[in-house]
């Protein structure tokens, strides 16, 4: 499957917008158990002058979608999710490859992000990527206190 998205000659990322905000609440809430608002993503995507989301997208079509916060030279990772039938096809490593190289244009030295202790394929993601765990938030996700992990990357010197 990620072959066929490699090739796609229509495949780009994109800054989203507030038109955008349907297409990412449909995936928000079929992904997570304890979502934003779409009044938390409308802040985001209009008025916060630190947050940078982003949409993969195929045509007019929302893949997958993601953002940090930049904070002098640091990126958090807010949140990066894919809507469910395209999962496991490498879009979540291609936007947060994005991020990163977009972090780094804007003076970012280093990301960090919050991943659910018991998620494994997405520490494994984020390791590839050459995050490291740092430690843990205990009791952090509100739904069933699970622990978060706390990871770091350095960006690479341009």
């Amino acid at each position: 499957m990620q072959d066929s998205f490699s090739k796609m000659a229509n495949l780009h990322i994109r800054r989203l917008t507030a038109e955008d905000l349907n297409a990412v609440m449909e995936i928000e809430e079929s992904t997570f158990s304890q979502y934003w608002s779409r009044g938390a993503y409308e802040h985001e995507f209009t008025e916060n002058p630190i947050g940078h989301f982003y949409g993969l997208f195929v045509d007019d079509t929302l893949l997958a979608y993601g953002g940090y916060w930049q904070i002098m030279d640091e990126g958090h990772i807010a949140n990066i999710a894919v809507a469910e039938k395209y999962r496991r096809a490498g879009l979540g490593e291609t936007l947060t490859r994005y991020l990163m190289t977009d972090c780094q244009s804007n003076g970012g030295k280093r990301m960090t992000l919050e991943v659910r202790r018991g998620n494994s394929g997405a520490i494994r993601l984020y390791e590839k990527l050459g995050f490291v765990g740092a430690g843990y938030r205990p009791g952090y996700y509100n739904d069933n206190r699970e622990d978060a992990l706390i990871m770091w990357v350095e960006l690479a010197e341009k």
